[in-house]
């Protein structure tokens, strides 16, 4: 897509998108019409058997199942996504965009875990109503089915599956008698738990280190972990674009792909870090240690902190940092025993390695006076 500028691209993608769209919904408007009107070898069996109370149980469960894997297309192909809310986010230079495997793309595109909820469970409501159909099909078997209220759908989502546990009380009235259900419940093999897991884990993973997008080595180093302890398959598109498109597949659930986009702004000169340690420290010789409070702030990635030079060393050195960990503006300190009196300098640096060269550096030298 070379040649084409961010807008051109969500424009095209919405355009092919709206082109699927409408394909797809023929198709599960023909495949719905084909479930209502036919029923299933398991069902035709136990009514040849006269087992009519059993046969509208497993024609309810049937159908639960099929409204599941409808709701969850129908879903995925309106724009569900499973990302957090802008409330929940810290770092300002990311935004966030979602795009399927349709090629819909929708910025800024929030959906809270109610909102994900209520939309799957009205999908996958509508869907059974549709293929129960009132259970018409069973009157001609002279088998009345009872319905006491609407249908209440709960979708729970593991490592392993989706379920859909339908809360839908019946009575089934036919020569044998009354029967009563309450409950039914369908699962499909879409690991949208571990889905969410992971999503939550890369969001969190870039909120901490926002140039993970643009350095192919960053992406080996620290989402291969992520992919491989769900068995999602992680992809990036070109990391030169303004917008970056994270592709999360399951290859055991195809053709189901939700992707999610970060946007990263590169940063300014009023982005760099500011290190908040004194100037100047008295100390005596021999006494305990003396310690230099170290406090990073930053506004984008967060950088690591080291010691770049100590002129010159002091006798001993009793010394705890981060190393090459980010500190995220809390308070650390240089710790230091000084034998022998003099004036020492001490340079702590902070530098963004995380996107690409020349690195956003700052320095603070802090001179030791032992007396």
């Amino acid at each position: 897509m070379k040649g084409l500028n961010k807008k051109s691209q969500i424009t095209m993608f919405m355009v092919v998108g709206i082109i699927l769209v409408v394909v797809i919904a023929f198709i599960l408007y023909v495949n719905s019409k084909t479930v209502e009107q036919t029923l299933s070898s398991g069902v035709q069996e136990a009514l040849a058997n006269r087992q009519f109370s059993s046969a509208v149980e497993t024609f309810t469960n049937e159908c639960l199942g099929s409204a599941l894997d409808r709701g969850i297309l129908e879903f995925s192909i309106d724009g569900g996504g499973l990302l957090p809310t802008r409330d929940a986010r810290t770092s300002d230079p990311i935004s966030l965009y979602y795009r399927n495997d349709k090629g819909q793309v929708s910025s800024a595109f929030w959906t809270r875990t109610d909102e994900f909820d209520a939309q799957l469970q009205q999908d996958i409501a509508n869907n059974f109503l549709r293929c129960i159909d009132n259970y018409q099909l069973f009157r001609e078997y002279n088998t009345e089915v009872i319905a006491a209220g609407e249908p209440r759908i709960t979708p729970v989502y593991t490592d392993i599956d989706t379920k859909a546990i339908l809360e839908y009380p019946i009575t089934i009235q036919d020569a044998s008698g009354s029967h009563d259900y309450i409950s039914f419940s369908a699962a499909a093999p879409y690991r949208f738990g571990a889905m969410k897991s992971a999503i939550m884990d890369i969001l969190s993973l870039i909120d901490q280190m926002p140039g993970i997008v643009s350095s192919p080595q960053m992406r080996d180093a620290k989402l291969s972990p992520i992919a491989n302890q769900y068995g999602f398959v992680v992809a990036f598109d070109d990391p030169k674009e303004d917008i970056v498109i994270i592709s999360l597949a399951d290859p055991h659930a195809a053709p189901f792909l939700y992707n999610f986009a970060v946007e990263v702004k590169k940063p300014s000169s009023s982005q760099a870090y500011t290190i908040n340690a004194p100037s100047s420290i008295t100390a005596i010789a021999g006494a305990a240690a003396v310690c230099v409070p170290i406090d990073v702030q930053f506004s984008f990635n967060p950088p690591s902190v080291f010691v770049d030079s100590f002129s010159p060393m002091p006798g001993t050195t009793n010394y705890r940092m981060p190393g090459d960990v980010r500190i995220a503006g809390n308070n650390d300190q240089l710790c230091y025993q000084m034998k022998f009196p003099g004036a020492y300098t001490v340079d702590i640096v902070a530098r963004d390695y995380f996107t690409s060269s020349p690195y956003t550096t700052t320095r603070q030298r802090v001179t030791i006076t032992v007396i």
